[in-house]
């Protein structure tokens, strides 16, 4: 028992900068689309649901993490490595958002079909892959810095960014 509490504290402190990192941007994003949401008939999301979105990326990366495919790029530059897991995570937040956003409107319509034609509305489309832009961004910036603490060390990290 004391070794799975150890495995879930070590995962959690693990995935506990994703999950704050990724709560402060998806609210600005929230904030940013906000109006746009409201005119699409979609309602912006809650501090909630904005916080359980965080958590549920914070989940996918850990289990994107542990798929083969992420260390392909080992060895090589570290931009490699970067775009890589920025495309690997982004492919995968597409997913799940995509199959949210089809499962919602399938309880909605009651049909499949009804909610796939309503899913590739032109409006709610664009929107849907602007915001998806916009997490490709956060998942370079967040990848990029983790990478560049597990290259030099989170104590050389924070010695360049805050000094001494």
């Amino acid at each position: 028992m004391n070794r799975i509490l150890k495995f879930m504290k070590e995962e959690t402190l693990r995935v506990l900068p994703a999950i704050i990192y990724f709560f402060v941007a998806f609210s600005l994003i929230e904030l940013t689309f906000g109006r746009m949401l409201e005119r699409a008939g979609i309602h912006p999301a809650a501090f909630l649901e904005t916080l359980i979105a965080a958590i549920v990326v914070g989940k996918v990366l850990i289990v994107v993490d542990h798929l083969p495919v992420v260390n392909v790029a080992s060895g090589k530059p570290l931009i490699y490595r970067i775009i890589g897991k920025t495309a690997i995570y982004s492919f995968a937040c597409f997913l799940v958002r995509a199959t949210e956003h089809l499962v919602r409107y399938i309880i909605k319509y009651k049909s499949l079909s009804s909610a796939w034609e309503h899913t590739m509305s032109q409006e709610i489309w664009q929107l849907f892959l602007s915001i998806q832009v916009w997490y490709f961004l956060l998942f370079f910036i967040f990848v990029a810095v983790m990478e560049m603490i597990r290259r030099i060390g989170r104590e050389e990290f924070y010695r360049l960014i805050f000094g001494k």
